[in-house]
């Protein structure tokens, strides 16, 4: 049994000056990569058919013309999403992706970096933040993948270029140099695919497409857990419940700090 982990991104991933003005709004300061991991045998028969299922009932969805589901997008209720402007619509839509995330045998991965935080404590610090967030990620999906005793790969959602050719240089370095504490005999037993899958948006990737709308809640429910308390929205609220009854990993005791939700840099240091 296989396991497939799609990563979906938000905020800034630019490196910022934190003694430049600015550089502590939300906008500039944090960055998440959330990371939905689903069993390979479920993504055609599961995940595919509940986000066709969805698309059909409430934007018509065209074989030759997909409807991509796209967290922005919806909220701006125009286009394929003009429906939702009725608010019993809107309503029934947002319920009917709660149950379809509830229903859906999925674990999330969210790691979330405060980059203000981390160049005030290390000015130093030059690190690509998208590729230390990631890493992150990567390290949690490696350990639930240890604990189920197999393997997985991962699909991320395109950038531009240039950060996609690095970010499948990263993914070969850790295969070739391990991840911290983790060899790369052991990166390469969970992670037998030599190639990180980089997909556009527009390929009409279901996993891509749930990753995107749990990742805007999990990110604000981390944010108010570690740095701010945020106006939570009715959709919002109804994803971060189920994140936190059932879909984050944790550990064995319960504990989602570390294993489902890690903030960067760890908040104990």
């Amino acid at each position: 049994m296989t396991y497939r982990m799609y990563v979906d991104e938000v905020g800034n991933s630019k490196i910022i000056d934190a003694s430049k003005p600015g550089s502590q709004s939300p906008e500039n300061r944090y960055l998440s990569l959330t990371g939905v991991i689903t069993k390979k045998c479920d993504i055609r028969p599961k995940m595919h058919s509940g986000v066709s299922r969805i698309k059909t009932k409430y934007f018509h969805d065209d074989p030759d013309d997909h409807v991509i589901l796209h967290r922005r997008e919806i909220s701006r209720q125009s286009g394929h999403y003009e429906p939702l402007k009725d608010a019993d619509t809107r309503l029934r839509f947002h319920s009917d992706v709660r149950t379809l995330i509830s229903w859906l045998p999925i674990t999330v991965i969210t790691a979330v970096m405060d980059k203000f935080d981390k160049a005030g404590a290390y000015p130093e610090w030059s690190d690509d933040p998208y590729h230390v967030t990631f890493t992150n990620i990567v390290e949690r999906f490696f350990l639930f993948l240890q604990g189920e005793r197999t393997t997985g790969d991962i699909v991320i959602e395109a950038r531009n270029g240039d950060e996609n050719s690095r970010l499948s240089g990263l993914y070969a370095k850790y295969r070739i140099n391990g991840l911290h504490y983790i060899s790369a005999s052991d990166v390469r037993k969970r992670f037998p695919s030599e190639r990180l899958m980089i997909k556009d948006k527009k390929c009409n990737i279901a996993g891509l497409q749930i990753a995107d709308l749990v990742a805007n809640p999990s990110h604000i429910y981390c944010l108010s857990q570690f740095a701010e308390r945020k106006k939570i929205g009715f959709y919002e609220k109804q994803i971060i419940d189920v994140l936190v009854e059932s879909k984050y990993r944790r550990s064995n005791d319960g504990d989602v700090l570390g294993f489902g939700v890690k903030w960067i840099p760890d908040p104990k240091s």
